[in-house]
């Protein structure tokens, strides 16, 4: 802070500074007397305590400049008055930023007021809302009190009857359970032995059809050799014509022939006979294989009834368990 200079500049002030001065000065203090009264709109800011503090003093200095500067009068004013305007200045550009954040803290705390009077407006309607509540929850609550007191008797009754119906229930499920399931092993069992006669049957069948195989290659290579023989006697007696051609020139070739042809006709009797018993004896392997198969049919015939009742029993059985 300056104070007035006393030297050679106390002579160069006239009139027109001191009219000057004594219209700009109580404008400017009456500026800052505003500026003073609009600051303690935030009394809680340090910064506007200072800032009104400094202001303060810095008047009183200003009013003991003044009053001694009317004392002197040879005090060189435009200097004075050149500091304080840039006093007053600088305390404007102050003033008004303080303005500034006075006017954002109040409309912060207009703002907080607002927020606040909504937070106790909700919070009073909730406040209803939950005496309201608790209000129905109490009569909804006397009212069951009241309703289970006269129901409870009945519902108890209602309870044991259902109750002593379902343990009947479950008592003839679990009887029903058991019997089926004895007649489940039963069953099993019984198709557990069917099961190994059809096997055996099958095998028999299976060494039969061989058999029938090796008879039938048997009887078809005898009848191969009985093809051959015959082949053989109609090439004999091809040439028994033509040797019965020549008879009046080999007599003793017909008797040699007849032997042999007789030789051949016993030995083709021979075959016929065996062909006859080879015959019969496929005639008898057939009626015994169709035979088996018959009884293998009847067999699976009854293996596929008993699995058709044993499938029927156990689906009706199901049905009665799950229920």
């Amino acid at each position: 802070m300056m104070w007035p200079k006393s030297g050679e500049s106390i002579a160069a002030n006239n009139a027109y500074r001191e009219a000057q001065r004594d219209s700009e000065v109580p404008v400017k203090r009456m500026a800052v007397q505003d500026a003073l009264s609009s600051l303690p709109s935030c009394p809680s800011s340090k910064v506007t305590t200072t800032a009104k503090q400094s202001i303060d003093s810095l008047i009183e200095k200003l009013q003991s400049g003044l009053e001694f500067q009317e004392q002197m009068k040879d005090v060189h004013m435009s200097e004075v008055i050149d500091v304080y305007e840039q006093k007053i200045s600088a305390l404007a550009s102050k003033e008004s930023r303080l303005e500034d954040l006075l006017e954002a803290k109040a409309l912060a705390l207009a703002q907080a007021d607002r927020l606040l009077a909504q937070y106790r407006c909700q919070r009073a309607q909730a406040e209803a809302e939950a005496r309201k509540l608790a209000s129905l929850l109490q009569e909804s609550e006397r009212s069951k009190e009241a309703v289970r007191g006269e129901l409870g008797e009945q519902v108890l009754e209602a309870l044991k009857s259902s109750y002593n119906q379902l343990l009947n229930r479950y008592n003839e499920t679990e009887r029903v359970l058991k019997e089926l399931k004895g007649a489940h092993t039963a069953l099993t069992h019984q198709a557990e032995t069917l099961k190994k006669s059809h096997e055996a049957l099958r095998l028999q069948h299976e060494r039969t059809l061989a058999e029938g195989a090796e008879k039938d290659k048997l009887i078809k290579g005898q009848q191969a050799d009985l093809k051959e023989k015959e082949e053989t006697i109609s090439d004999l007696q091809g040439e028994l014509k033509s040797q019965q051609e020549q008879a009046s020139e080999m007599e003793e070739s017909i008797s040699i022939l007849r032997k042999e042809l007789n030789k051949t006709e016993q030995a083709r009797k021979d075959a016929s006979i065996k062909a006859s018993s080879l015959e019969l004896q496929k005639s008898q392997l057939e009626a015994k294989l169709q035979k088996k198969e018959e009884e293998l049919n009847k067999n699976m015939h009854m293996i596929a009834m008993i699995h058709s009742l044993s499938s029927n029993r156990i689906n009706p059985e199901t049905t009665n368990v799950s229920l």
